[in-house]
């Protein structure tokens, strides 16, 4: 380890923010329909209400959990040390973690999100993953086996990281300077146990 210190991924405080304060806007805006009906109130607009309060009120909970965990008590989502990977997911309690020895390649992939109405390009859900070195234990890690099938690149994978959550923006630039710092600042267990690091990003 580069002076002998973990290297540590953190959500942005600025994009949990303004996803928490978006949620909570939906439902107070519900709430407010619903405590300030006008006469030409429609049951479409309350039944609209009404799910607006209930689809926001569990992003909004997601989102303080989020804010609580990651900005509030700064926990890192992901955590490399000299023994290997820790990943902690917002939503599982379960922490997942792979060993140097256990760890092959390293690297990036996208995953197409659809195309965004504003900008007319497409949308991409970016993945950090380390792939295995034993099938059967990375059989024995993977929790969806339709995602498996469905994306080849996680077939092999040990811990696959959401990185859209590290960046307020997601860059190329932004994602090959996430890269160079692993190479950089765990370079001595990349060398030691022969694990791979891709520069280029792949597709799903």
């Amino acid at each position: 380890m580069h002076g002998g210190k973990p290297l540590r991924l953190y959500a942005n405080p600025v994009k949990i923010s303004l996803y928490l304060l978006g949620s909570a806007a939906f439902v107070v805006a519900g709430l407010w329909l619903l405590r300030h009906p006008t006469a030409n109130t429609s049951a479409l607009t309350i039944a609209a209400a009404w799910v607006a309060i209930v689809f926001f009120g569990i992003g909004t909970a997601i989102f303080l959990l989020m804010f609580i965990r990651d900005v509030v008590l700064r926990r890192a989502i992901l955590r490399i040390d000299e023994q290997g990977w820790t990943y902690r997911a917002t939503l599982v309690l379960r922490k997942q973690t792979a060993s140097w020895q256990d760890i092959e390649h390293i690297g990036i992939y996208r995953q197409w999100m659809g195309e965004s109405r504003f900008r007319r390009r497409a949308r991409y859900m970016y993945w950090l993953i380390a792939h295995g070195t034993d099938l059967q234990k990375v059989a024995r890690v993977i929790r969806d086996p339709f995602s498996a099938r469905l994306y080849p690149a996680l077939r092999g994978s040990l811990i696959a990281v959401p990185l859209n959550m590290l960046f307020f923006r997601v860059s190329p630039q932004k994602l090959n300077r996430m890269l160079a710092r692993i190479r950089t600042e765990v370079a001595f267990e990349l060398r030691l146990y022969g694990v791979q690091v891709d520069d280029t990003i792949r597709d799903l």
